[in-house]
């Protein structure tokens, strides 16, 4: 992605970006930056751009953009909205369902009406990037096909099919779809059946659903910016399908300065 005289910014399939020592690299990947500082490959990277983000952006109109709205105070939805039951396939443990903006697949049946409480964040934060005054294309593409969103039951099984070890939930910019534990979705296991815990920690929630809302970023922006905007929305409060962005400078200040749990771990 870029290169300093000390650092080299990678970008790995999946769409997340990291960093390595120049010196820690072979002379054949020196020797192809060198190569690489000489050439102009702008036109390949905006044509691969280009045809992976045509799909995700079918509908936008450029000539429409909303740079010029307010910053909102309170972005979000009024209410829960219906869950529709696309598929529920108990020998393949498939189980598909829609909101409006997203495709939900978990390996367990889950009722529609707890769905309906955990598809509220994600409505939630869809339509709060769309009021955002950055120009959202995702959000602004009424053509474009639903969000995925890969649940399951346990920690093991989504570490199974590919999340990040010591990580609880990630948006996967290759299959483009956010994958996530049903743990960090506030759903608990009570019995034979699940409930939805009000109290749960949703930070990665939103962290991650911004990675997705703007799936295309990597492509303007390097990682420090890329990242730094998820924690700074995952900041923002949200109560009952709203984000707070009066109260979010107080939230954002607190968790850059806390120290987590038993003051262990945390950003300060």
């Amino acid at each position: 992605v870029s290169a300093t005289d000390a650092k080299i910014n990678i970008r790995r399939d999946d769409g997340k970006t990291f960093e390595v020592d120049r010196d820690k690299l072979s002379k054949v990947d020196l020797d192809y930056l060198s190569q690489r500082d000489k050439a102009s490959p702008a036109p390949a990277r905006a044509a691969k751009k280009s045809s992976r983000m045509s799909d995700m952006l079918a509908g936008y109109e450029e000539k429409d953009p909303n740079f010029s709205a307010p910053w909102p105070d309170n972005p979000g939805v009024n209410q829960e909205t219906p869950i529709i039951v696309i598929e529920e396939d108990s020998a393949e443990q498939r189980y598909i369902y829609e909101s409006p903006h997203f495709r939900f697949q978990s390996n367990v049946v889950l009722r529609p009406s707890l769905l309906q409480k955990v598809a509220l964040m994600f409505e939630g934060s869809y339509q709060m990037h769309h009021e955002l005054p950055l120009n959202n294309r995702r959000t602004r593409s009424p053509q474009a096909p639903k969000l995925k969103a890969r649940l399951f039951e346990t920690m093991e099984q989504y570490h199974a099919a590919g999340g990040p070890t010591g990580s609880s939930g990630v948006y996967m910019g290759g299959p483009d779809e956010f994958m996530v534990p049903l743990e960090r979705l506030g759903v608990k296991k009570v019995g034979s059946g699940y409930m939805f815990d009000y109290k749960g920690d949703f930070h990665t929630v939103y962290h991650e659903v911004t990675h997705q809302m703007w799936a295309d970023l990597n492509d303007y922006a390097g990682s420090w910016r890329v990242e730094g905007f998820a924690e700074f929305i995952a900041t923002a409060p949200f109560n009952n399908g709203r984000f707070s962005f009066i109260k979010q400078p107080r939230y954002a200040l607190e968790y850059a300065t806390g120290y987590g749990k038993k003051n262990q771990g945390g950003r300060a």
